[in-house]
């Protein structure tokens, strides 16, 4: 549990939840032994009427979590290039990346203890996506290195993976679409709604003799049929969708980023 000092959200039995089905999303993913590749596409914003000033953004504040996760890189990089086995393209892929997971810890910091964010680090925030993208694409070897994708199941994050087996069956891991998380965060001196991303994680049992791809398993997925979310999930899922009604508050609404777009006032 967090102690006193995080937002209220983060020392709640459901964020624990919350943080270790993400762990078992990504877990699930990287048995998958799954690669970023896609055809790049991009959406602008427009319209016909005044654009009102974005919300304010924000990140989940995990200083440690990103501080460790820079170190990580930088000294993947330097001792990598150091032994000659990393090619200099991938140096400005390397580089982004650990100066993105750098503002993230500093804006965590900035977050826990209160201080005001500035007018470029709330741009940071709300056009993350896109600077993922472009650390994607770098390590591609830009955009002539992204192809098309032509399997229906590539073009979903969905996947599922056999992680086990014994007497004739295999347990399967497998991450379905993302869902939508709102929590109630503190900025300005207001409290305000945010919406982001979430993993979903599933583990079931599955006849050995039909293990399955990740074509059966999209299917599944866009059936919605699969199997039922871990027991432990149901402190921060909810059973079923449900129709959220029009706040009283004026809604906001951002364009760019990722998982930041809109908020309301609280």
């Amino acid at each position: 549990m967090r102690p006193e000092g995080y937002p209220w959200f983060m020392r709640t039995p459901a964020w624990q939840d919350k943080s270790i089905n993400t762990v078992l999303g990504s877990w699930a993913q990287q048995r998958h032994d799954t690669l970023l590749y896609a055809k790049p596409s991009g959406a602008e914003c427009g319209g016909d009427r005044e654009i009102p000033p974005p919300p304010p953004g924000y990140v989940e504040p995990e200083p440690e979590f990103y501080a460790r996760l820079e170190w990580l890189v930088r000294n993947t990089w330097a001792e990598l290039s150091a032994r000659g086995l990393l090619d200099a393209a991938l140096q400005p892929s390397y580089e982004g990346l650990a100066n993105l997971l750098g503002t993230l810890k500093e804006i965590s910091v900035k977050e826990l203890t209160g201080v005001a964010l500035t007018p470029a680090e709330q741009d940071g925030i709300r056009f993350f996506g896109a600077r993922l993208e472009a650390v994607s694409i770098r390590s591609l070897g830009g955009y002539k290195g992204w192809y098309e994708i032509t399997s229906e199941a590539d073009k979903e994050m969905a996947l599922v993976a056999d992680v086990h087996s014994s007497a004739g069956t295999v347990l399967e891991e497998a991450v379905g679409r993302p869902g939508a998380m709102i929590v109630a965060f503190p900025a300005g001196g207001r409290v305000w709604l945010g919406r982001g991303a979430v993993y979903s994680y599933y583990e079931f049992l599955h006849p050995a003799a039909d293990r399955m791809t990740d074509a059966d398993w999209l299917k599944l997925v866009q059936a919605h049929a699969t199997p039922a979310p871990p027991a432990f999930t149901a402190s921060f899922l909810t059973a079923a969708k449900v129709a959220v009604p029009e706040p009283a508050a004026k809604v906001v609404v951002g364009c760019g980023g990722n998982g930041s777009g809109a908020a309301s006032q609280g």
